[in-house]
């Protein structure tokens, strides 16, 4: 069944890539399986794919068709919670645009889970910790104290957090919700003074 489902979302991707309008009935797979955890793993690792491959442009004709496909899985994962997911989202969103260099994400910024503040505190905690699980086992330097070692981790919060509050930017959410995040996690870490420059 996996393999079926792969096959399915690759022809999708093939078929989008290429412009051609993909089949009534494979979008009715895509929206019976991507509700599989590992069905949306391989949807964005056939999107990796043509990232990896610089095939950034989609044609016209089939750009709004990527666009309602992309909604659909964020409807399905902001359902389901999958915050890991709504993060490669938003990089391909970035990444992906038709022959007027329109991008993906003008196709999804209005999707409901963008708005909810949990969706960005979840994101964010998520990349705080890949951010510093691999400064921990790249970083084979001999600390001469603990402040040192502080001042890093702290740097590392501070553009983590000023980065999604730029993508928040971006997705032209209301500056009071920004705020609200960056002062939540100003007063969590201890940063309020230092995301100041960020308003």
């Amino acid at each position: 069944m996996q393999e079926f489902c792969e096959i399915t979302l690759s022809k999708i991707i093939n078929d989008c890539w290429q412009g051609t309008p993909p089949d009534p009935e494979d979008i009715l797979s895509f929206q019976k399986y991507i509700e599989c955890p590992d069905t949306r793993k391989a949807w964005i690792s056939l999107l990796n794919q043509k990232r990896i491959s610089c095939s950034f442009e989609v044609p016209d004709t089939t750009f709004p068709t990527l666009g309602e496909l992309m909604n659909y899985l964020l409807d399905i994962i902001y359902s389901v919670k999958d915050f890991q997911i709504a993060r490669k989202c938003i990089i391909y969103s970035q990444t992906f645009h038709n022959g007027e260099r329109v991008y993906l994400q003008s196709l999804i910024e209005d999707n409901s889970i963008w708005g909810d503040l949990v969706t960005w505190e979840r994101m964010l905690r998520l990349a705080l910790a890949e951010e510093i699980k691999v400064f921990a086992e790249f970083c084979f330097e001999d600390w001469d104290c603990v402040d040192e070692l502080n001042m890093r981790v702290r740097t590392i919060m501070i553009s983590q957090i000023a980065a999604y509050a730029h993508i928040m930017e971006s997705f032209r959410l209301p500056q009071p919700k920004i705020d609200l995040f960056l002062e939540k996690f100003g007063k969590e870490y201890g940063l309020t003074s230092d995301l100041q420059f960020i308003n």
